[in-house]
């Protein structure tokens, strides 16, 4: 428990900056959507998700820096290698946690926060779910442990986002918000993303680095 939990606020503190960006998706939607324009929401949503993905390879390179950074905080070497593993697991699934994020907005921006709920409900129990079968090596999975805690924790992601982008390509969505068309990257739309959405993210980072 002591490791999970430095090592979950570590994993957290780096994923805060684009997480806030990805969240800022929802203003952008919540705004199209409250001036009837339809088409561009499904663009404004694309340009997180892809934000999210070009970040989660210098989330994932961050893995290397592990030991430096949990041999800083001069906890005791078993409580260390217990958080090295499960911060690595963690990060397989950052970029996950981000696209999630991104498509989510496609919903609660337009104030579907229901949908929301229960996606969100939904893979937290897949979640508990697959730390029993990962952790203790039920159902056929290896026993990993607190490694096999965090494999768990990113799969559940990962299928959480899939899940999210599947939903918003529904047909009906797909010709009112053009959640299809949009999906491109449009460096305008991208960089309107970042430069809002930025100054959020930071604020989230100064705190969540202070609390930790």
């Amino acid at each position: 428990m002591a490791a999970a939990f430095s090592a979950s606020m570590v994993w957290f503190v780096i994923l805060c900056l684009p997480l806030g960006v990805c969240a800022y998706a929802n203003t952008f939607v919540s705004q199209y959507f409250g001036d009837k324009q339809y088409r561009p929401i499904g663009l404004s949503v694309w340009q997180a998700i892809w934000g999210g993905l070009m970040v989660s390879p210098l989330i994932l390179a961050c893995s290397l820096l592990a030991p430096w950074v949990f041999e800083l905080a001069g906890h005791e070497p078993s409580i260390r290698a217990e958080e090295i593993k499960y911060f690595r697991a963690l990060n397989w699934g950052a970029g996950g946690m981000l696209v999630s994020q991104a498509a989510a907005a496609f919903y609660s921006g337009r104030g579907k926060t229901r949908i929301v709920m229960i996606v969100d409900s939904f893979f937290a129990l897949l979640n508990v779910l697959l730390d029993y079968a990962w952790i203790f090596g039920n159902f056929g999975f290896p026993e990993g442990g607190i490694e096999g805690a965090g494999y768990a924790t990113a799969v559940s992601l990962w299928l959480k986002a899939i899940t999210y982008v599947l939903l918003m390509l529904q047909a009906h969505h797909r010709l009112e918000f053009g959640t299809a068309i949009g999906c491109r990257l449009d460096w305008q739309q991208f960089h309107r993303l970042w430069y809002y959405g930025g100054p959020s993210g930071m604020q989230m980072l100064l705190d969540v680095i202070g609390f930790t």
